[in-house]
């Protein structure tokens, strides 16, 4: 074999290489994209669970314009205030001016105060962390709602979590 030879085969050997990279490349980048929407849902899941569980014991609501959920719960015989909301660093108080594009949902536990639901402006950006990268209220369709419906007796909660470019 010459010289020319092991350089045009060498040559060809390069070129399926580079075709079968340019080939594969597509495919790992769409399984990689796959890969972060499974763990964001997976993610999402096990905080939804999280909130489910205290909401199942809930024996009051009250509507929230916040876009947040407060409810009671009777543990061991104590009354304990949850309350579900969106926070961003990028909001300073609680408030419904949804700046930020993502939220984060979190749900803080606040004592019982008495009868009264307690304001939670010192508890703001606390608690317990149950979703990251939530779309933001103020954003254009499809967007997060969460409220309380029908007398009290419903809580609903619309999230969607961003993907980049999409929305879950």
């Amino acid at each position: 074999m010459t010289l020319t030879e092991l350089l045009v085969v060498f040559v060809l050997f390069a070129a399926l290489l580079v075709a079968g990279a340019i080939a594969l490349f597509p495919a790992l980048k769409a399984w990689s994209s796959q890969m972060d929407r499974v763990q964001i849902q997976r993610s999402a899941q096990a905080g939804l669970e999280k909130a489910l569980r205290q909401l199942r014991l809930a024996n009051q609501f009250q509507n929230d314009a916040r876009q947040a959920i407060r409810f009671r719960v009777l543990e061991g015989g104590v009354q304990r205030f949850y309350i579900i909301y969106l926070y961003s660093p990028n909001d300073p108080i609680f408030n419904n001016a949804f700046t930020a594009t993502s939220y984060q949902l979190r749900q803080v536990s606040i004592a019982s105060l008495g009868a009264v639901f307690p304001n939670p402006p010192s508890q703001y950006g606390t608690g317990t962390l149950l979703m990251q990268e939530v779309k933001s209220p103020s954003a254009a369709l499809p967007t997060t709602r969460i409220s309380v419906l029908a007398g009290n007796l419903v809580a609903n909660m619309d999230l969607f979590l961003i993907v980049n470019p999409e929305a879950i």
